[in-house]
């Protein structure tokens, strides 16, 4: 069974905080740095699928041409993000790989 940490293998790592040269948020500089650390990497920028919520991190996604869920906080207000991103949920647990033309997942969290 895989745990949530095996996962952390199958994305970019990047440091959690900005050097004094990279910009920030809305500017997708982050997301594009992500994605050119996938091996292979993506093919289009079209085709990465951006989890955010935070709506500044949206228009982020969205300005580097990537799709994105957004999953906001509760507390988050509504905003422009909502109706701009590519979805939107209230949870992680909502989301479905197929719907997205990912594969399934390996087993719900808890069992096996």
């Amino acid at each position: 069974m895989r745990s949530l940490h095996s996962l952390s293998s199958f994305l970019p790592s990047l440091p959690p905080q900005k050097t004094k040269n990279s910009k920030g948020k809305p500017h997708p500089e982050i997301f594009e740095l992500a994605a050119s650390k996938f091996d292979p990497p993506p093919t289009s920028p079209a085709s990465v699928l951006v989890f955010e919520d935070a709506p500044i991190g949206v228009e982020a996604a969205l300005a580097a041409g990537m799709r994105c869920v957004f999953v906001p906080d509760e507390r988050t207000p509504r905003s422009e993000a909502h109706g701009k991103a590519c979805s939107v949920l209230g949870s992680l647990e909502e989301f479905d790989p197929a719907a997205w033309g990912l594969p399934g997942f390996w087993t719900r969290w808890g069992e096996g």
